[in-house]
């Protein structure tokens, strides 16, 4: 058996599951094509990501990374690159865009989760289920209602983007298809009951999710996160 790919991973980590969703909607398979790496948030040299061996991989320490050994064992971090990267290198037509403006509105879209959808929702994570741990304190209300709303305002702007999308018969985010910013954002919208949060508002966002829980790659994305 000969190894494609190495994931540096976290259990619970949305990012992480953006790249084992993607792997498995590409063919590869768990054990098979690829394997996964679980580290911890400990300075572990062997099993955390601040530890001599992860930040050899990633500076940053932080997961997920991939190695790809098809492409000269090839590193890569960051979900977002790492997206790219496999979609550009595998399958681009299908995940990015046919054209250069195709590609590019996919790309805005993964830029946008990354940027101002993720961080927000970990934020009213951290804020609500972790701060009190870190410093003693209660967390401030004020702070979790400034992440709370900024989640709900990107719920907003994906509730019309999905409403236009199926004004013309499209069941994604962008184009007539599955891509990466599918993935991207699924990832995080996927547990969001973590945030104590709700699509109640939002049907369009709610129904998307249904749907993208029930592919065949979700699926054994999932069940391989939790075999490991």
């Amino acid at each position: 058996m000969t190894i494609k790919f190495e994931l540096w991973s976290y259990p619970q980590g949305p990012n992480p599951f953006k790249i084992l969703n993607f792997l498995e909607e590409l063919g590869f398979a768990y054990r098979g094509d690829y394997i996964i790496h679980n580290l911890d948030f400990s300075q572990h040299p062997l099993k955390g990501v601040k530890g001599e061996f992860f930040e050899r991989v990633n500076p940053n320490g932080r997961v997920p990374a991939l190695v790809d050994h098809m492409n000269d064992h090839f590193i890569i971090w960051e979900s977002g690159a790492i997206l790219q990267y496999l979609a550009r290198r595998y399958a681009p037509d299908q995940y990015l865009g046919k054209n250069l403006n195709e590609q590019m509105t996919t790309v805005q879209w993964v830029d946008f989760q990354i940027s101002g959808q993720g961080p927000f929702q970990g934020q009213v994570v951290y804020f609500k289920h972790f701060w009190k741990n870190a410093t003693g304190e209660d967390a401030p209300p004020s702070v979790i209602r400034r992440y709370e709303n900024e989640c709900y305002r990107v719920f907003a702007v994906l509730e019309k983007q999905l409403i236009r999308q199926k004004e013309k018969g499209n069941n994604f985010i962008v184009h007539d298809r599955y891509t990466i910013a599918d993935i991207s954002f699924h990832g995080w919208l996927r547990s969001i009951a973590k945030a104590e949060l709700s699509f109640k508002d939002y049907p369009h966002v709610a129904d998307w999710v249904n749907r993208m829980e029930k592919r065949p790659s979700t699926q054994r994305a999932a069940i391989s996160l939790v075999a490991e």
